[in-house]
């Protein structure tokens, strides 16, 4: 999978530049700690820039060694203190334990095996302080996502961006395989300036998803206990209708692995 998110770098910014929805559900947990934050998954820094912004002491990872280096380059460009490194969620390396520790934007996801999830939950435990907090956020399966033809291509957004005068179409395309429950997305990409599209991009992507229950099980089992679930960034309890899971868990303090 490393490969596969280092073609993502050079198109990251330019498909989720509109995605704000859940920095400010960040920026409020941050202010809950005391000390530095971790983040996983950082990509080019869209969730990692505005909490440094906003004063946070951050240590950033990703795996991909591209997504870091545009992030360096950011940060340097911006004058901010972060550390960042390229890493993997299953082994982290870092010398600290953590007040908080978030995986926004379906990050948690990338994982594509229980297995692989439970590797990623044992490493966080051991670097996260006794009374932390780990915040994550999900897709739960609906039956909408499952009604998609593989062979449609959907049309997902459309964003402008005013620096050079182009709209980028974003459509996806994905099928299912249920029995390790991965969904397998392309996107295909449009640039298009003056309706004149003057660039297609195709990239690829996979995803574990699990519902509510299935979850918590693997929380616990991980030795994290469920502090809160939300349904959206509104902070609106989950229901069986609710896009996404928004998870606020704690070490449990007499796990036994």
């Amino acid at each position: 999978m490393q490969d596969d998110f280092e073609k993502w770098a050079e198109i990251y910014d330019h498909v989720y530049s509109d995605v704000t929805e859940d920095i400010c559900f960040y920026k409020n947990l941050a202010t809950h700690v005391a000390g530095p934050i971790l983040e996983i998954g950082c990509g080019t820094g869209r969730v990692t820039i505005p909490l440094a912004q906003e004063g946070c002491l951050l240590e950033a990872i990703d795996i991909s060694e591209n997504m870091i280096a545009l992030l360096k380059s950011k940060i340097k460009n911006n004058n901010l203190n972060i550390s960042c490194y390229t890493m993997d969620m299953k082994n982290l390396n870092i010398p600290r334990k953590f007040p908080l520790i978030i995986i926004p934007f379906n990050g948690f996801q990338s994982m594509l095996s229980l297995s692989n999830q439970y590797e990623c939950l044992t490493s966080i435990r051991e670097h996260i302080l006794p009374d932390g907090i780990l915040s994550l956020d999900m897709f739960p399966p609906s039956m909408d996502m499952f009604d998609q033809n593989q062979k449609t291509w959907y049309q997902v957004k459309e964003i402008f961006h005013e620096a050079d005068s182009s709209t980028v179409l974003v459509n996806h395309s994905s099928k299912y395989e249920l029995g390790p429950q991965l969904i397998h997305t392309k996107l295909m990409i449009k640039e298009v300036i003056n309706d004149e599209i003057i660039k297609t991009t195709y990239k690829d992507f996979s995803l574990r998803y699990s519902n509510r229950y299935e979850s918590e099980y693997l929380f616990k089992n991980a030795g994290f206990k469920i502090e809160k679930l939300y349904g959206n960034f509104n902070l609106d309890q989950f229901n069986e209708t609710s896009e996404k899971m928004i998870w606020i868990l704690k070490p449990q303090r007499h796990h036994i692995v």
